[in-house]
């Protein structure tokens, strides 16, 4: 047996031996970081080949871009000395904002940048005067296959579209209405839910751009959600727009011809509700605006509002969309006491922009002048940008807010 002062030292050689270790591994840990690599081959040549190395062990492992926590490695390789710019949501789609730096004198050319860890956004490489989308990320978006897609490590993607489609156990039906305020035929898609003649009064949605949102799958996220008891069985009314930039431009015609045309057309002929709680209008971008402009002028119809990326944008901006747009103020119209109020859900996201105007405040200004004219608005923010990957994905949590189940 050792003596107590020999048990002493060898406990402390012990100790050492495991610290030693750990700062081994530590150090090996931080070796492996590649966006410090990065940063340290910038002034330092001899780091190069390391941080080549290790970055070709990610890209053949995980793809591109490359994540490290939060933090987003952007690589293009190229065979000819290059200028290359990313373009994307979180720059507002400018094309000489974020550039690329060479690698050494590698092929490789590399940009870091730093996002929330649950964000999604778009973007495109810009090289000389092309833009194309990341060579190295298969990922694209739904409505956009020439734009390349960054989902970042806590990014969830909705179950209600990440499922496979089944055979809906609704019904969709098309058919059109003759309208006498549009001066045209205009087309609808009318989604009824399962079982539906079990009940007198169902609660309905107007869709602006119709299509679009069935194109990406929202009659099968109602049919779903309906299915499995998540939201109360409902009508929807997908419109479609033909003049979509007048038409949404905060036009009176197409404020009667919901109000005065179609909504008493579907009540004649649909289970529906007569409640204007009861009554939902949804629009994305120009659609948002539209829905929140005909909710705000006919209270009485229209009692509930789901505004996606609403493009609140100053007459100035509507007028270059649509010259014969209105010299109304979105913005005054809210700010209007009003006796009836609305209950509004605003989602949007961080990176919005669109005609070089940052969404993101502008929703912002307008959730704050609906709550001071006594509106229940409920807001949701995510970090990601102005696209239908958004839009889609963030439908269902406005639904599961408005139309929880009666029990």
């Amino acid at each position: 047996m050792l003596p107590p002062s020999s048990r002493g030292l060898f406990v402390l050689f012990l100790l050492a031996l495991i610290f030693i270790s750990v700062y081994a591994l530590y150090r090996q840990e931080r070796e492996y970081s590649l966006v410090e690599l990065l940063i340290e081959a910038e002034m330092n040549p001899k780091v190069v080949k390391k941080a080549l190395r290790i970055l070709e062990e990610r890209l053949n492992s995980t793809g591109s871009p490359l994540i490290e926590e939060n933090k987003v490695v952007f690589i293009y390789i190229s065979d000819m000395p290059v200028e290359v710019w990313v373009a994307g949501d979180w720059n507002g789609w400018s094309p000489s904002t974020d550039h690329l730096s060479r690698l050494g004198e590698t092929q490789i050319y590399y940009l870091i940048k730093e996002f929330p860890e649950n964000a999604r956004v778009e973007y495109k490489f810009v090289v000389g005067e092309k833009w194309i989308p990341d060579p190295l990320n298969e990922k694209r978006a739904v409505d956009r296959p020439d734009h390349s897609v960054l989902m970042m490590p806590s990014y969830t993607e909705s179950i209600y579209t990440s499922q496979p489609w089944k055979d809906l156990k609704g019904r969709l039906t098309s058919l059109t209405i003759e309208s006498r305020w549009l001066d045209r035929n205009v087309s609808l898609h009318v989604y009824t839910p399962p079982n539906y003649w079990e009940s007198a009064n169902y609660p309905t949605i107007y869709f602006q751009d119709g299509s679009e949102y069935i194109k990406f799958g929202a009659h099968r996220i109602l049919d779903l959600m309906i299915s499995k008891g998540e939201i109360r069985p409902l009508i929807a009314v997908f419109i479609d727009p033909k003049y979509r930039s007048c038409e949404y431009a905060m036009e009176d015609d197409y404020v009667n011809f919901l109000s005065e045309e179609l909504v008493p057309f579907i009540d004649e002929r649909y289970n529906t509700s007569r409640v204007r709680e009861d009554r939902c209008i949804v629009g994305d971008s120009l659609g948002g605006l539209m829905a929140l402009y005909v909710a705000l002028m006919r209270p009485e119809i229209f009692g509930v509002v789901i505004t996606q990326s609403g493009a609140f944008v100053p007459p100035r901006v509507l007028s270059t969309v649509c010259p014969k747009a209105t010299n109304r103020d979105i913005f005054s119209v809210a700010a209007k006491p009003r006796p009836m109020k609305l209950r509004i859900y605003m989602q949007w996201g961080k990176y919005d922009q669109i005609y070089w105007i940052d969404l993101s405040e502008e929703n912002k200004k307008m959730a704050e002048i609906l709550e001071e004219a006594g509106h229940d608005v409920t807001i949701m923010i995510v970090p990601e940008g102005h696209n239908w990957g958004n839009w889609i994905n963030h439908l269902p949590d406005a639904l599961k807010d408005l139309f929880i189940p009666v029990s």
